[in-house]
């Protein structure tokens, strides 16, 4: 009797978990005959299987190379849908309605807006950021984040205060440049632009560069960017986005353990930039000690923990990007000699000759290197940060005369029925609250489609940055309130003409997004590749690594997209 209990109390939630497939197959499939989007081209399948997206992140591969490839099928060049068990992504690739969708239709400050974040993506922001902060808010929430944010980085404020700092570690990293050209061997420039960029941005948030910062909670400068790397790779695991079980303090686990070191140097930092109040980037304090007050008291736990994550989140965001990107750029003006010398005899008209003296460098200066820009935007075509923008529609909305539906909330689970389930949202697990599981559409601003389609970049596989040139005149800086700080309850305006965001360009620029929801950093990082470009450029040939002279520089997407294994570059003084 025993034997035959044991199995009967083995099997009995057999006939459950049947029910529950047969439930959820029968929703499926009642929603697709259904479903308004069913006469669009569809995918023969998932574009983002998690399965795949976990095979491609093993061998190397890049799983949203897919988002490029699409475009070329004419059927698929403005709209098309792929399916999942749990949603239907529509998949947008026209540039046009993709500005409609982010700078008209996302919710920021107004009543009317149609759509907002995507809560898939938001959820897996917030595992590895541990909770709530600027880049995966909404509502009430992300308008005062954004607003304390927004005047800290206007060119205004940010150019005077950050370019003699810069352009001395540009400096810095052009003496191991000097040193590889004497020695004759190969260095891995997205490794040293890596290490120069959180150079960078720690100053301006901190107050305080690598070198007077304490790194010992992460083992070692050198050793931050991997643990950032290692935080994102768990989001690859199929664990994360399974329902209920995503959800779980045992899935989550591993982000709290992998992230403990990078916030223990956060907290570290802070510290320091507050123990000092006479620290200044330029003749401005540095972030920090701006946003500090607005978060008062720091004594509350919720308080500092918010203020941590929005500088975890900086930090995190404004090195990497930047970095990749410049190291992009070198790889490929490497292989193009001819497009390298272009950029190094403007170079050297704007900058002079020899060793830069930081001081002397000013914002109009990089206002004049028109090619260095065209090359940037390029770079940024091929090799966007972000493959796309993921928003979801928060009531049913027409997009290119097709009804997108929003999201349904078929159940809701309580978390005192799943105790083990966390949610930053509650953080009293004890209070009754009811989850939604999300059974909707998420739309899907395909940026890297966008930038490969052949009726607005003819051949656009091919590395040619007279393509910008036309677009050249165009601000490298931008005023972020123009889209992004107008008051609680007003609209938000357009981009302002001379921004490359503007729709009187002939060619869209995707890069940082769109709207009031676009990069915060923009100004820094456009600042940061004219200046590490150039002054490189001016003193320095580069040449590709022996045997990869015909070899593309290959990518794969992390959190963003980065050069697989590196870019590895020989030197030679000019």
């Amino acid at each position: 009797m025993s034997l035959v209990a044991s199995l009967s109390d083995l099997f009995y939630p057999a006939p459950l978990i049947l029910l529950l497939t047969l439930l959820l197959l029968t929703h499926h499939y009642l929603r697709r005959a259904r479903d308004p989007l069913r006469t669009l081209p569809t995918l023969p399948r998932s574009l983002l299987h998690p399965l795949d997206v976990l095979h491609c992140h093993r061998t190397g591969a890049d799983p949203y190379a897919k988002l490029a490839t699409l475009v070329q099928d004419p059927r698929h060049r403005q709209l098309c849908v792929s399916r999942g068990w749990d949603a239907t992504a529509v998949i947008v690739s026209d540039p046009s309605l993709i500005r409609d969708l982010l700078v008209r239709r996302l919710a920021n400050y107004g009543a009317g807006h149609t759509v907002q974040r995507s809560s898939a993506i938001r959820e897996t922001n917030e595992m590895f950021s541990g909770g709530p902060h600027v880049g995966n808010t909404r509502d009430d929430d992300w308008r005062w984040r954004r607003a304390n944010l927004v005047p800290l980085f206007q060119p205004r404020r940010l150019v005077p205060a950050l370019l003699p700092f810069l352009c001395g570690r540009v400096n810095r990293m052009c003496e191991q440049l000097e040193r590889c050209a004497k020695e004759g061997g190969t260095l891995n420039v997205d490794a040293e632009m890596m290490i120069m960029t959180l150079d960078v941005i720690n100053k301006y948030v901190f107050g305080l560069g690598n070198d007077e910062l304490d790194f010992q909670d992460v083992g070692g400068v050198h050793k931050l960017g991997p643990q950032f790397g290692l935080v994102i790779r768990h989001t690859f695991s199929p664990w994360p986005r399974l329902p209920l079980i995503g959800r779980t303090h045992w899935v989550r686990q591993v982000f709290t353990t992998s992230r403990a070191p990078i916030d223990a140097f956060i907290s570290r930092s802070l510290a320091h930039t507050l123990s000092d109040p006479t620290l200044l980037v330029g003749t401005v304090p540095p972030v920090a000690a701006c946003l500090a007050p607005l978060y008062a008291p720091l004594s509350d736990p919720t308080n500092y923990a918010n203020l941590r994550r929005d500088l975890y989140t900086l930090v995190f965001a404004g090195h990497d990007t930047t970095s990749h990107t410049a190291a992009f750029a070198f790889g490929l003006l490497a292989r193009r000699r001819d497009l390298q010398e272009r950029c190094a005899k403007e170079a050297r008209e704007v900058l002079g000759e020899g060793v830069i003296n930081p001081e002397e460098i000013k914002m109009e200066m990089l206002a004049r290197l028109s090619y260095i820009s065209a090359v940037i935007r390029e770079v940024q075509r091929l090799y966007p940060a972000a493959a796309f923008v993921s928003v979801e529609p928060k009531v049913d909305i027409e997009i290119g005369g097709y009804v997108v539906p929003a999201g349904r909330f078929p159940f809701y689970y309580s978390n005192l029925v799943y105790p083990e389930i966390t949610f930053s949202s509650s953080p009293d697990n004890n209070t009754p609250t009811l989850h939604p599981l999300r059974i909707g559409t998420e739309i899907m601003c395909n940026i890297r489609g966008a930038y490969a389609l052949s009726t607005l970049f003819p051949d656009p596989s091919k590395f040619d940055p007279s393509r910008w040139l036309s677009n050249s005149s165009a601000s490298i800086f931008e005023d972020l309130a123009s889209a992004a700080a107008a008051p609680t309850g007003e609209s938000v305006a357009e981009p302002a003409k001379d921004t490359p965001s503007s729709a009187s360009n002939p060619l869209p620029e995707l890069a940082f997004g769109l709207g009031a929801h676009a990069c915060l950093g923009r100004n820094l990082a456009m600042l940061e590749l004219r200046a590490v470009l150039a002054i490189v450029l001016a003193r320095f040939e580069l040449l590709p690594r022996e045997g990869e002279e015909n070899e593309d520089v290959k990518s794969m997407t992390v959190f963003t997209l980065a050069p697989v294994g590196g870019v590895w570059l020989r030197v030679r003084e000019r």
